[in-house]
């Protein structure tokens, strides 16, 4: 199947969502009161839930009834630290005890009087709304509501998250290009295999990221220039031939190089294929067989006074009979003082101005068949005759801007001209 042009296909954005629930996290924040928390799975979808422990100081007015119930104002309190009042400190299972969310004051032991103020210390249970990136959030120790996040307690986290998939671009016997959604899963997920009658044509990778494009991987047939396999065929027929030199070394050097049909080899690598029994007179020295060579050593007697060489003269080879002298430039160092700095924006400007000119209509006549059958078309065209390009005569208005640096200690500008039309500059 064949198709003129190239074809597009659109498909939904249809990520899989995958649910976490309470993920544990330790709550240490930095030097800044902050910690960063990254989710153990991403993109983030959404964060639905962030509970954390808090720790808070308030006030609390003591009911009027004797031995009664004062209600705390936040829910979801773990435990309460410390009751005060003045120099007073109130003793848990002496003076009271933690009861259904009050602070009950039912034993015999002290309590506030009735209608004051007394200062509670508590830890409760606290849900947050924050903003998220795709991969977690920053939490603040510090909490709008005068409370601070407890270090090294439990922070738990329920989000949603896509989940990575790999899916199969295929096209089927009616020439329609079709998806095939892969099985996603938390970690290295597997492409799904095409169908029978299925041409596979990509492999799409989704991650879900929003500043990382999805991996297409080509999977289509595609069609080897004759060129191409020309070239292989010529490397394929060099390669024939290197193993067949190849072999034949090695069959020179290991096997047995009696006579075969008449031939003697002997590749020369050592004397194991020489006759021990009868007087060698030629040596064999890199692979040849050469006439061998004898030596003596002599050597020389070494004078004290250093080297021994052969009598010399010395001769002057490189002479530089002249010297180099100096003096200074400037030497009362009177230089004029670097120009300031003057930038223009923009500094350049191009443009194109395009003028069309349109010649009168061309008429054509047209004449077909014969007799009184024939038969008179008109038709006007409008064609492209010449086209120029030429500089312009004049420039366009265009605002410019500069700026002026550079200027040192004590200089102060007398007046400022741009283009022979005086400015006023501003300091900034």
């Amino acid at each position: 199947m064949a198709f003129a042009t190239a074809r597009t296909a659109q498909f939904d954005y249809d990520p899989d969502i995958g649910s976490v629930k309470e993920e544990p996290k330790t709550f240490q924040a930095n030097d800044q009161g902050v910690m960063r928390i990254d989710t153990d799975f991403f993109p983030v979808r959404q964060i639905e839930e962030v509970n954390v422990t808090v720790e808070k100081a308030t006030q609390l007015t003591r009911g009027q009834l004797s031995g009664g119930e004062d209600l705390l104002p936040d829910e979801s309190v773990l435990e309460i630290l410390s009751i005060t009042q003045g120099d007073t400190t109130y003793i848990q299972g002496a003076d009271f005890i933690f009861l259904r969310n009050h602070i009950s004051w039912q034993l015999s032991g002290q309590e506030p009087a009735g209608g004051s103020q007394y200062e509670v210390t508590y830890r409760y249970r606290k849900q947050l709304t924050l903003d998220y990136d795709e991969y977690g959030f920053n939490l603040n120790k510090q909490l709008a509501d005068g409370g601070n996040v407890v270090d090294n307690t439990l922070v738990t986290i329920d989000y949603q998250w896509y989940r990575p998939r790999i899916d199969l671009i295929v096209l089927d016997r009616l020439g329609q290009i079709k998806r095939i959604k892969g099985q996603a899963f938390h970690q290295f997920p597997t492409a799904p295999k095409a169908p029978a009658h299925h041409l596979a044509l990509a492999q799409v990778t989704q991650s879900w990221l929003s500043n990382q494009a999805p991996d297409i991987e080509n999977l289509a047939v595609r069609a080897v220039s004759m060129s191409q396999l020309e070239q292989m065929q010529n490397q394929i027929g060099d390669l024939y031939q290197l193993l067949a030199i190849e072999r034949l070394r090695n069959d020179a050097n290991s096997q047995d190089p009696a006579s075969k049909y008449g031939v003697f080899v002997d590749p020369f690598i050592d004397d194991d294929m020489r006759d021990a029994g009868i007087a060698q007179t030629a040596a064999i020295v890199d692979g040849e067989l050469v006439l061998p060579l004898s030596a003596d050593i002599a050597e020389l007697p070494v004078p004290n006074e250093g080297l021994l060489t052969l009598p010399f003269e010395l001769e002057d080879v490189l002479e530089q009979p002249k010297q180099t002298g100096s003096m200074k430039i400037n030497p009362y160092q009177a230089v004029e003082p670097i120009p300031a700095t003057i930038t223009l924006t923009p500094s350049l400007d191009h443009w194109t101005q395009t003028q069309r000119n349109w010649t009168s209509p061309i008429t054509r006549r047209f004449t077909r068949g014969g007799g009184w059958a024939r038969r008179t078309t008109q038709s006007t065209q409008t064609q492209v005759v010449s086209r120029t390009t030429r500089s312009a005569e004049f420039l366009r208005r265009r605002w410019v801007t500069f700026s002026l640096s550079g200027f040192g200690g004590g200089e102060a500008l007398q007046r400022v001209v741009f283009d022979g039309i005086a400015v006023t500059p501003e300091e900034i």
